[in-house]
This record gives C-alpha cells, sequence and structure tokens, in this order.
C-alpha cells in the first residue's frame, strides 16, 4: 500500500538525490537497502517525483545509521525513514497491526507494576527494559557495585519510550518520555547511569541539561577480576553506541583478561536485528540479518554490552553480556533467548527487591 509524503520528505529525498553517487556502497552494509531498495539513487528520485511511498518500507530499517557511516555523501535513510514513519504513524498509532506487540511493551514498561524510582540520590543508575528482563540479579549486582563510588545509589526502573519513537508514534513516547523526566526531578535525579546505550542517546538528545553517563565508562575505572579463559569472544557493539562506549568496552574486557577478536573500534556497529523494532513487523529480514552475523563473525563466543542484542545473537552464536563475565564467571553457560513471559517476572522480580 503507498501513502502520500509530505513536502519536507520529498525536500530530503531530493537533497539526498543530488549528493547521492550512485555508488551502491550502502546497500552492502543494508540489508533493506540490498534486498528491498536495490538502487539507493533511483528510489530517491521516485520518492520526490512520485510524492509516496510503501506505508511497509519505512519500519524495515534498523535505524542504525550504517547507510550513512558508509556513504562518501553521508546520504541518512534513516533520518528519511523516521520521517516517514512519524507521518505513516500520523505520530499516533502505526498502521501496522504486528505493532501491537511494542504498544503492548510499551504499556507494560510504563505501568505502575513494572516502573518505580527507588532512592532519594542526585545519581541514578537505569538499567533499562532488557537487562532487566534478561537477569535481574545482574542488575542487583552491577547497582551493588556503582554503590562503592556512588553512596545510596538510586535505582531507576523506568522505560525511555525508545521503541514507540522507533516506529513513528511520537504521542506515545512524548508521553512516556515526560513520564520519565518527571521522576527524575521528582526525586532529585541529576545524574543518570545508563546500562542500554538507547536510553543514554535517548536521554542524551532529550534532557540536554542532565548529566547522563554510561555504565561502561563508569566500569572501567573499577578493580575487576581476571579471568581465567582461552576463550576468544567477538566484541558485539550495540549499533547506538558512541565511540567512548566502545573504546570504554574493549578497556574492560582487557582487564577482564579476555582474547578478543575484535579489538579496533569501527564506526559503523550494524544492528543485532531488534534496532527499529523490525523483528515484529518483518521476521524475513531479522533473520537474513542475523545470518549474516552468524556467516560474518568468526569467534563461537560473542560478548555484548546490550542486553537486547545478547538476546537475538543468542539465536546463531553463544552469545554472553559482559556483566556475566564480570560476576557470574564460575558458571558461564550460554542461555537462550529471553521468553516473553519469563521477561516479564523478571521485571516484576527486580522491583520487589
Amino acid at each position: 500500500m503507498k501513502t502520500n509524503i509530505s513536502t519536507k520528505i520529498i525536500q530530503i529525498a531530493e537533497k539526498y538525490h543530488e549528493i547521492c553517487k550512485g555508488c551502491n556502497i550502502c546497500t552492502k552494509g543494508c540489508i533493506l537497502l540490498k534486498d528491498y531498495v536495490k538502487h539507493p539513487k533511483e528510489f530517491l528520485k521516485s520518492l520526490y517525483e512520485e510524492k509516496n511511498i510503501d506505508n511497509k518500507l519505512p519500519y524495515y530499517c534498523f535505524s542504525c545509521n550504517v547507510c550513512k557511516n558508509l556513504c562518501p555523501s553521508e546520504v541518512d535513510f534513516n533520518k528519511l525513514f523516521m520521517e516517514a514513519k512519524k507521518e505513516i504513524s500520523r505520530g499516533k498509532k502505526s498502521p501496522h497491526k504486528k505493532h501491537f506487540i511494542i504498544r503492548n511493551h510499551q504499556r507494560l514498561s510504563s505501568s505502575k507494576i513494572f516502573s518505580t524510582v527507588k532512592g532519594k540520590s542526585a545519581v541514578g543508575f537505569m538499567p533499562g527494559c532488557s537487562l532487566s528482563s534478561f537477569d535481574p540479579e545482574l542488575v542487583t549486582k552491577i547497582h551493588e557495585l556503582l554503590k562503592n563510588k556512588y553512596q545510596n545509589l538510586s535505582l531507576i526502573l523506568k522505560c525511555c519510550g525508545n521503541p514507540s519513537y522507533s516506529i513513528g508514534e511520537m504521542e506515545r513516547f512524548n508521553r512516556m518520555y515526560s513520564s520519565l523526566k518527571f521522576s527524575l526531578e521528582k526525586n532529585g535525579i541529576e545524574h543518570v547511569i545508563t546500562a542500554c546505550q538507547s536510553c543514554y542517546k535517548t536521554i542524551k538528545e532529550n534532557s540536554p541539561n542532565l548529566k547522563v553517563t554510561s555504565l561502561w565508562e563508569e566500569l572501567k575505572s573499577f578493580n575487576l577480576p581476571k579471568l581465567n579463559t582461552k576463550d576468544e569472544f567477538f566484541i558485539f557493539d550495540s549499533c547506538s553506541a558512541d565511540e567512548n562506549a566502545k573504546k570504554s568496552i574493549r578497556e574492560i574486557a582487557k582487564k577482564l583478561n579476555i582474547k578478543i577478536e575484535n579489538n579496533e573500534v569501527v564506526r559503523n556497529s550494524k544492528c543485532c536485528g531488534l534496532g527499529g523494532c523490525v523483528h515484529a513487523i518483518n521476521s524475513d529480514i531479522f533473520k537474513s540479518n542475523l545470518k549474516k552475523h552468524e556467516e560474518n563473525i568468526k569467534s563461537e563466543k560473542v560478548l555484548t554490552y546490550c542486553a537486547g542484542c545478547r538476546d537475538a545473537l543468542s539465536n546463531v552464536k553463544d552469545a554472553f553480556h559482559i556483566l556475566e563475565l564480570i560476576f557470574n564467571s564460575d558458571n558461564l553457560k550460554p542461555k537462550a533467548p529471553t521468553k516473553t513471559s519469563k521477561a516479564w517476572l523478571n521485571r516484576l522480580k527486580l522491583k520487589a527487591r
């Protein structure tokens, strides 16, 4: 189904068509562009000439910015598709039925059943939805460790609303982010430490006066155990992570005495497949993306610092969250993707602690 696009999107398409070199380098890094768009320059021309777009196509974008990072002209399909999603959803509700999964997640995440802020410290630790869903014990352990530096550290069990933003449902996103902002102000929190890179990015962009630090930048200064392992790991960088987070993870891995396949920090981190909530609407592109990672990663063991990435990659590799290596190295076993029911139960357990 085709949807008419606004003058704003037409102007973006015209601008990108003008600077696009037609080299198709972006298609080598992005499954969406390779399998669905195929010829980006021609696609951009058709957008501003026909003034409409397939209303599912923008929702197949992982929002990882690999296209922009690879492109010599920095053509940004993420920006283009994000504007299209906002228009198609009319800021309120995506027209695609399968997005009910995301909507339910957001309703529950913002409900009093799962959300709270514990403590009254000016500094708060925000683990994010994915880590809380994966392992509440790890959240508790890292929270306790951080207290060695920040006494009475608050615990922020709130969702930043990024999934709503990812599918263009701006009304819900604004409502959820306003709730988070209100809770932080009410509890006197001036500094947020995030374990989730999407939370980090979302708060940075929407609360410029609030101090936000990545957990990994904090953790690199702590004394950490030296592991006795001969296994080689591939560091899978979160596509939302900035260069500081990527460098910090490698410093932490070095402290842990872990052999790493890819020590070099690269700009174009490819998405695990959960970005943009693409998995909810197109399982084929999600599976194809995972297949690519399985083929390109030599090591059998993958080290992540995003619990969502760990969940996705555990479909094709032995994937571990770095906090598992820090706290559970004596009993390190690969886990399957977290089932939905267990994820919500874990979040309940965390809130009840």
